[in-house]
């Protein structure tokens, strides 16, 4: 759900992940609720797991909410479990997961996060 992240020198603090149900959507919102009182800064939201059109997303819901960026939504996947399960590295670097992951990290390295990211794919 946490992950705490120092890839910017500017940009120090949790991002928060979370799938698109409704518990794990409750359960980030509460993450939120205690960054937003605590010394650590909220980077953004990620979304994991996600399926079809993003535009009502629990992810993108609590970042409007919390006002932090929305830093991607990853694409569910199966294709994922499959290359983790043999173990081929190169298999799951070439997941719809992994080109979405690398999009949104990429994106946000270079400070150009946008508020609206496209459509899972």
């Amino acid at each position: 759900m946490l992950t705490l992240t120092s890839l910017r020198k500017d940009d120090v603090g949790a991002v928060v992940v979370t799938m698109p149900d409704r518990l794990s959507t409750s359960v980030a919102h509460r993450v939120l609720e205690l960054l937003k009182g605590g010394r650590v800064e909220t980077v953004g939201v990620l979304g994991n797991m996600v399926r079809g059109s993003a535009k009502d997303t629990g992810p993108r819901k609590l970042a409007d909410e919390f006002r932090v960026p929305l830093l991607g939504l990853l694409p569910y996947d199966s294709s994922v479990s499959k290359a983790v399960e043999k173990g081929n590295i190169e298999a799951l670097l070439r997941t719809k997961f992994a080109r979405s992951l690398r999009r949104s990290m990429s994106a946000y390295l270079r400070g150009t996060i946008r508020s609206a990211p496209r459509s899972v794919r």
